[in-house]
């Protein structure tokens, strides 16, 4: 059965000042002995592939070259290791989401003696479990068990959650454990943005000269809703548009909306964020007074206006 390990070897002057010859499993007895094949990750860290394990107890050998001495060294570990001959097995098929109970399906296998395997469980964020105690398993057989998880309401979506599953054989004679990453997510519903309805608009003259712009205001009010089945409006907020925007509480379902400018600000898009994420936008544009219109007249036209002036007036002299 193929393994993969990862040693970290450190040197007198840092990782830099050794250099990895081998790495090996060993059997206690000293008979076998396997070798891995080396994969350098940097920063002293050897990964290390074993494709065939020894069976029964064994010990990691490690062979060197001491870069700062250039001399040969060995090392080897302290600790007698073995290839568990239990199994855990859990496969996460969907998330978890808040204010719900998760349950979870696991198997336990041996090639060794079955009898009563003690199972016990953990996870990173203390959320309430119900494990089973204990699960019997047959000699070189499999046993199934399950788990619950409950998970608080209040759990932000997109929380992670670390589980860990251990079995222990009976007599604490062998033991393994599996290690599961789950994910709390919220449920999503709504996919509709809210609704805006402009209701009114109030507004006085705004002058047709720019520089003259503050002095005069204007107010719009609209009604925002996120329908029968929305998950609510959280954030009601204004853009394309310098003024003041109001509104009631955004519990209700119908949230009133007031935005207040001056006449230097024409223009402004209203903008409600849902629970679920969801943006509707209304916008909304007034048109300046344009003053009462400007006749231009053309040089040519003006001077004969002025030429027949010059003469009914003198025609009018004679005839007195």
């Amino acid at each position: 059965m193929p393994a993969m390990l990862l040693v970290s070897v450190l040197g007198r002057k840092g990782p830099a000042s050794v250099k990895v010859a081998n790495v090996a499993l060993v059997t206690v007895s000293g008979s076998e002995v396997v070798s891995g094949a080396l994969e350098d990750m940097g920063n002293g860290e050897i990964l290390v592939t074993i494709t065939n394990v020894p069976a029964g107890e064994f010990v990691v050998l490690l062979n060197g070259t001491d870069v700062v001495s250039s001399t040969v060294f060995q090392r080897q570990s302290t600790t007698q290791m073995s290839v568990s001959k239990v199994t855990i097995k859990a496969v996460v098929d969907r998330s978890m989401e808040p204010g719900k109970t998760f349950t979870l399906p696991f198997t336990v296998m041996t090639d060794a003696t079955g009898g009563s395997y003690t199972i016990s469980a953990r996870n990173d964020r203390d959320f309430k479990m119900n494990v089973p105690g204990s699960i019997d398993v047959t000699t070189g057989g499999n046993a199934t068990g399950e788990l619950t998880i409950t998970v608080p309401a209040n759990t932000p979506s997109g929380t992670d959650v670390t589980l860990t599953i251990e079995a222990v054989a009976p007599g604490a004679s062998d033991s393994n454990y599996a290690v599961l990453r789950l994910s709390v997510v919220t449920k999503v519903t709504d996919f509709t943005p809210p609704q805006c309805e402009v209701v009114s608009v109030s507004v006085v003259d705004c002058p047709a000269d720019p520089a003259a712009c503050s002095s005069a205001f204007w107010q719009l009010s609209a009604n925002l809703t996120d329908g029968v089945n929305g998950t609510g409006i959280t954030r009601v907020t204004h853009r394309q548009g310098v003024g003041n925007l109001t509104h009631t509480d955004l519990k209700q379902m119908v949230v009133a909306a007031a935005f207040n400018a001056s006449c230097c600000s024409l223009t402004v898009e209203l903008v409600a964020v849902d629970k679920a994420m969801n943006v509707g936008t209304c916008r909304f544009s007034i048109v300046r007074n344009a003053g009462p219109p400007s006749i231009a007249l053309s040089l040519p036209l003006l001077v004969c206006l002025l030429v027949s002036a010059l003469f009914t007036t003198s025609i009018r002299d004679l005839l007195i």
